[in-house]
């Protein structure tokens, strides 16, 4: 079982695809995930574990969606990219396979999930070492997973300096992800500092991940230093050979991303009271009206107005309060989200919903055996 949880998780996390793009090894957990339904007991334990609100939230989120996409045409012009796809895709494809993954791979063992989560990343490192050190590997990945010749992991900039490991979305979430999990959920040691280096060498947002994972991790403080002064001292003393993006971008003194978010991305198009509430209906990742961004939360205003806006803070407030409950902990891993939209639109299937969802449900079978052994120490059994 231990076995198939780490394929789960692997594939999962990463959206690895199969020869087409969109041909994700997780539909074929989400159909498991989503056959277990035909037992109440298993419907009842799914929907418990993520609440009502979340659902809520997300249903009128689609249904939102659903109204101005069919105003608009997007719904048949441009099916794939629409957000009712994108809200209907991140419960299928996130959620269904953290549920298969957590009620029948792991049945609902907190620790068991902590080691399965290890091991993947660990199998991650080494096909990261392979296109790092060999980038032919890179090509190989590519056309597995279905990409074209012109996928961004094959452009020159980033062929001898990066290595990818195999992920659909190692531009984006993935790195991220690897390193808040290690640092704030999974805490091993070796394996922190590991992804750490090697993910700063995929992506220039780990460094928020590394700040944010450090401050807010449970790991001691002696620990948490050492790890940050390693990290930092590793990229003063051999940055310019293995994180040439990274060091470019502070050589200056400043931020050339952040620089070119704040100069080129926010663009806002609504005009009016109406425009500025209920948003003008476009998708600007599209390039609608010759307009882009890379910021998610432009991408929702400009397309939903404040209304949309609010709502998508209240679907990652809520999901984060049922993954981690009434603490402290929830408002960080809502942080988390936060950070994730302002670099790109993290309102889709994802590492951070499907690690969101996978915790969900098992911080509810913790709360279920918690509840039982009290009952059985009242003599309630």
């Amino acid at each position: 079982m231990k076995i198939l949880a780490v394929l789960i998780f692997f594939l999962t996390f990463y959206r690895v695809t199969f020869l087409f793009p969109y041909a994700y090894f997780a539909l074929l957990f989400a159909f498991l995930g989503f056959s277990t339904f035909i037992w109440p007991s298993q419907r009842k334990k799914f929907f418990e574990s993520i609440g009502f609100l979340p659902f809520l939230i997300l249903f009128f989120i689609i249904f939102y969606s659903l109204v101005i996409d069919v105003i608009t045409g997007s719904l048949f012009s441009n099916f794939t990219n629409t957000f009712v796809v994108r809200g209907i895709s991140l419960v299928v494809i996130s959620a269904f396979p953290a549920y298969f993954l957590v009620s029948y791979a792991l049945k609902w063992d907190y620790k068991s999930a902590l080691d399965i989560i290890a091991v993947a990343f660990w199998i991650q490192f080494l096909f990261w070492a392979l296109t790092f050190f060999d980038p032919n590997f890179k090509y190989i990945i590519n056309d597995f997973m279905g990409g074209s010749n012109n996928a961004v992991n094959l452009r020159g900039h980033n062929l001898e300096v990066r290595g990818f490991g195999i992920s659909s979305e190692m531009n984006y979430t993935s790195p991220f992800m690897t390193v808040i999990t290690c640092l704030l959920l999974v805490r091993r040691k070796a394996l922190s500092i590991v992804s750490i280096f090697t993910q700063l060498i995929n992506s220039n947002l780990v460094v928020v991940a590394v700040i944010f994972g450090l401050i807010f991790s449970r790991i001691g403080v002696f620990y948490k230093v050492s790890l940050g002064f390693l990290a930092f001292s590793c990229a003063y003393l051999i940055g310019d050979l293995f994180l040439p993006r990274l060091i470019a971008e502070f050589k200056s003194g400043e931020s050339r991303t952040v620089n070119a978010l704040v100069d080129n991305h926010l663009v806002i198009i609504n005009d009016g009271y109406f425009g500025h509430l209920f948003g003008e209906f476009l998708y600007t990742f599209q390039g609608a009206s010759q307009i882009t961004s890379d910021i998610g939360w432009i991408h929702l205003y400009n397309y939903g107005g404040a209304l949309f806006v609010l709502l998508f803070i209240l679907f990652l407030l809520s999901l984060s309060i049922s993954a981690f409950g009434y603490k402290f902990f929830s408002l960080v891993w809502f942080g988390v989200g936060l950070v994730l939209n302002t670099k790109g639109l993290l309102f889709s299937p994802n590492s951070f919903y499907f690690v969101t969802f996978v915790f969900a449900f098992l911080n509810y079978g913790e709360r279920s055996q918690a509840s039982k052994l009290n009952k059985v120490k009242q003599g309630e059994f």
